[in-house]
């Protein structure tokens, strides 16, 4: 079974992105590189390119997601580039475009996912959190557009603006 992860970004209160990936989501797998291409980023332009990303609406990822259950040689519908990033190239995707991205909402798979990787423009922070999947011992949850999902505890919170080198990310999580 994989480690399940979500990239979520938030910005002016507004989810902008919220893509699962079901596989390699530790911190020290996908983890590791979504953090490089932070590093990479200009963090204003990156904003400023978000507002180009927009959800396909509940029909459309319905057909998406259907289509995505099955082999690639059995596909009926083209499946957008969007959909198809890996969970770090799609931050360096959608700094590079010069189109409107859509993207599925997949926020409601959050309590399924082992690790959160949360960009938050709104308090200028990038936080890493570990599920505890109902764990009742554990009373920490992590926040995203005023709701709260209960389990999550927070690994590590960063200034956007003031990331450690690679070094001390992965010294952190060894």
């Amino acid at each position: 079974m994989g480690t399940s992860m979500m990239l979520v970004v938030q910005k002016d209160n507004e989810l902008k992105i919220a893509q699962y990936y079901n596989w390699d989501g530790s911190p020290l797998d996908n983890g590791i590189n979504i953090f490089k291409n932070l590093k990479l980023l200009d963090m204003d332009e990156f904003q400023k390119a978000l507002c180009k990303t927009i959800f396909f609406n509940e029909y459309e990822t319905k057909i998406y997601l259907d289509a995505l259950s099955k082999p690639i040689s059995q596909l009926t519908v083209d499946i957008p580039d969007s959909i198809m990033q890996t969970c770090d190239s799609l931050i360096q995707y959608i700094s590079e475009a010069e189109e409107e991205i859509r993207l599925i909402n997949d926020i409601e798979s959050l309590d399924a996912c082992n690790y959160v990787y949360f960009i938050n423009f709104d308090d200028r922070t990038y936080g890493v959190y570990y599920n505890h999947f109902s764990d009742h011992m554990f009373q920490e949850s992590l926040e995203i557009c005023n709701i709260k999902y209960k389990y999550f505890e927070r690994l590590q919170k960063l200034d956007l603006y003031n990331l450690p080198t690679i070094k001390e990310y992965k010294e952190y999580f060894d």
